[in-house]
Parts: structure tokens; sequence; C-alpha cells
């Protein structure tokens, strides 16, 4: 089996604004496209991007960007009671947004990489973490 990456939702929005960090990002969606690696993203996190992206550039490039992510075979993390649970802990015991927390979930049930530059994410010392 592939090894797997999760997408937080600051590497999707650096990869769409060609901020710093994109290369990177473009590298971990292609590996996902050619079946190298198994990729994820939780529901909120795709909330997240379709918000900002709508808000700064309007509904039209929030719904391409939603389908962009679909199409290069990202998996969409649905919120189940016990995914809640856990970015609830993970919520409780660190200082970092809701959506980050369920970024965080994913990763560790998924037992996979973080992709991300949010230095929200640096106090979580038992996560796997791929700083962009």
């Amino acid at each position: 089996m592939s090894e797997k990456i999760v997408f937080d939702s600051f590497a999707i929005l650096s990869f769409f604004k060609g901020e710093k960090g994109s290369k990177i990002v473009q590298d971990k969606i292609e590996q996902v496209q050619n079946g190298k690696l198994s990729g994820f993203i939780a529901a909120v996190n795709l909330a997240e991007i379709y918000y900002i992206i709508w808000r700064e550039k309007g509904e039209e490039d929030a719904e391409t960007a939603a389908q962009s992510i679909k199409d290069w075979g990202v998996k969409l993390v649905s919120i189940d009671e016990n995914l809640a649970k856990e970015a609830g802990s993970i919520k409780a015991n660190h200082s970092l947004s809701l959506a980050d927390a369920f970024a965080a979930a994913v990763t560790k049930n998924e037992n996979a990489t973080l992709l991300t530059g949010d230095s929200e994410f640096k106090p979580l010392n038992d996560l796997s973490i791929q700083w962009l």
C-alpha cells in the first residue's frame, strides 16, 4: 500500500495561490494522481478552503478548487463520532483552530503524514508532519 498524506487547508491554499511551498504541494498532488501516495482531506478543511476562495475570488473559483481536489484523487474524510471526539481531544489540549484539529485527527487515524506550513501544528509532537 502506498504512503499516506493529509492535506491541510494551508497546503492546498498555498498551492492555489502559488505561495511558498506550492511546488512541494504540487509534487504530492502528482504522487496522489500517480498512485504513489494516498491523499486525504478532512471535510472541514475542504469547507475552509471553499469559503476562503469564495471570499477572495468568488463562488465559481471555489467550485473549481473543490472539483480539482476531487479530481486529483484526494479522499474526502467525513466527520463521524470517533473523528469528532479525536479532533475535540486535540483541540482541548492544544491551541489550534478546529479545522486544524480535524486535520490532525485525520492524520492520526490514517497513520499518515500531514502536509502543512501552519505553525499551529508545531506543539503536536506526536504527528508526522512535512513542513512547507
